[in-house]
């Protein structure tokens, strides 16, 4: 079976050693509400799954003290072309 945990485990690693952060999106991927995540007939993302990686990522830069934002629990919707 395929260790879908494996090339993360690899880039830590390697980020490790430059002494950068790493944001582990395994989880907020898992349990993001709006599943599915990705596409069903690829390993990329979709729509929701990128949703899911910007708040995680935007969260890890505010509990860095990075970024000085409160991010909501929903966006809005951008309204359509008039």
């Amino acid at each position: 079976l395929y260790d879908f945990g494996k090339p993360f485990r690899m880039a830590k690693k390697i980020i490790n050693k430059f002494g950068l952060p790493i944001v582990d999106l395994t989880d907020d991927l898992k349990n993001h509400p709006n599943q599915p995540v990705y596409f069903s007939n690829q390993i990329h993302w979709n729509k929701e799954g990128h949703r899911a990686a910007a708040r995680a990522i935007a969260n890890d830069l505010i509990r860095r003290g990075w970024l000085d934002v409160k991010i909501p629990a929903t966006r809005p919707e951008l309204p359509g072309p008039t």
